[in-house]
């Protein structure tokens, strides 16, 4: 048997195992409420998934903690990775939101699709979720990757006005958004209902 952080690991584990084992404890990741000021009022940027579980999904940068690599220099990486920018002379991190609890089935009726392919219990992640000032002259740099389809700059009432148009959004995006907005200030809050 080999010892890996302290646990013993059967030779032989079989993937199925492992599998099993993995959907056992939720994921841990970051997401980043990245917003500027714009001349339409100040906006949070967003981008469309091409990833599960949000697969086509209006939704944050950030994903999947790293290993070995702390919480701000994770944001710094997905920012440069996903956005294009990174934290420094573009953007700068104002604080932690804190942890938020998201969680999925395949099967939610609002979103098709939504979830992890082979996961039929759904997707748990617990998310340590960062404010994050873009500059105003990085606004125009932002260049997503093959993670996302494109970035939106939505202000708060075009998001509540997106969310009617959708039928609301997953709990765990307008808690996120709504810890946002009392940081920053604006008002209206997303429906959490």
């Amino acid at each position: 048997m080999k010892i890996a952080d302290g646990l013993k690991v059967p030779p032989r584990l079989h993937a199925a195992q492992v599998a099993y084992f993995q959907s056992m404890k939720p994921w841990l990741c970051t997401d980043i409420v990245a917003y500027s000021d714009l001349p339409q009022g100040r906006a949070m940027l967003l981008v469309d998934r091409n990833e599960p579980p949000v697969k086509g999904v209006l939704w944050f940068p950030g994903g999947g903690k790293s290993k070995n690599i702390g919480l701000e220099d994770f944001v710094n990486d997905k920012m440069k990775a996903e956005c294009g920018i990174g934290i420094g002379n573009d953007a700068r991190i104002i604080k932690q939101l804190g942890a938020f609890d998201f969680s999925t089935a395949n099967d939610l009726p609002w979103v098709p699709g939504m979830g992890v392919p082979g996961m039929s219990d759904g997707f748990h992640a617990v998310s340590v979720n960062y404010l994050v000032q873009v500059s105003s002259k990085a606004v125009d740099a932002i260049k997503v990757d093959s993670t996302s389809a494109r970035h939106h700059w939505l202000t708060m009432d075009e998001l509540r006005g997106y969310g009617r148009k959708i039928g609301g959004f997953h709990p765990y995006f307008a808690e996120t958004t709504n810890a946002a907005a009392s940081e920053l200030g604006l008002i209206p809050k997303l429906d959490l209902s």
